[in-house]
């Protein structure tokens, strides 16, 4: 009986060692970055710290994180680039897959008749919102969170606030303890 040969040992192209050393960049993108990918957890960490933004009533307001806490990938962006929207973060391309996005929102001052919904956005097309009830104090703090697929290097998550009061429009918290966060983690592919 005849048998295939074995499997021979993995091989990493030597690359090209002209302008620095290309042999690093060929180990870092073949084994050390997909292992970084796989243990690192939380992919971005972002929150609402310096300026508190208005929330239009009766709209879906995308959140401005204006401090980010974890992204070792560099997906977010304030500011609308090529591939994605202002505010938003965006996988690094090869990593597509099912990532695990929590909001947290939280109003400045809270009118009787407010209520704050959590929106998470893929692409620009919503993805979950949570009724949150009217709350009796300040700050209103309310949370959501789903699973969602993005496609690495294409897709993007935004996250957003559906607010309604009519007593008018309200400032997010920016209060220690009290301020609006996103946290986005790759689950599986």
């Amino acid at each position: 009986m005849l048998y295939p040969p074995p499997p021979g040992g993995p091989v990493i192209p030597a690359g090209l060692a002209v302008h620095g050393n290309q042999y690093t960049a060929d180990l870092n993108n073949l084994i050390i970055s997909p292992l970084l990918f796989c243990a690192t957890g939380i992919f971005a960490r972002l929150r609402q710290a310096a300026s508190p933004q208005t929330l239009a009533t009766g709209a879906t307001t995308m959140i401005a994180f204006d401090t980010t806490d974890e992204d070792p990938y560099g997906g977010w962006s304030a500011s609308a680039t090529s591939t994605q929207a202002a505010y938003s973060w965006q996988p690094p391309s090869g990593c597509s897959g099912w990532y695990h996005v929590h909001v947290t929102l939280s109003l400045g001052t809270v009118p009787a008749d407010a209520v704050l919904r959590p929106v998470v956005y893929v692409t620009g097309m919503p993805q979950f919102c949570v009724e949150t009830p009217k709350a009796p104090n300040s700050p209103l703090v309310t949370s959501g969170s789903a699973y969602v697929y993005a496609l690495g290097g294409a897709d993007y998550i935004q996250a957003g606030a559906a607010y309604s009061s009519a007593s008018g429009n309200e400032p997010t918290s920016v209060t220690t303890g009290y301020q609006s966060v996103m946290d986005i983690s790759w689950e599986s592919n």
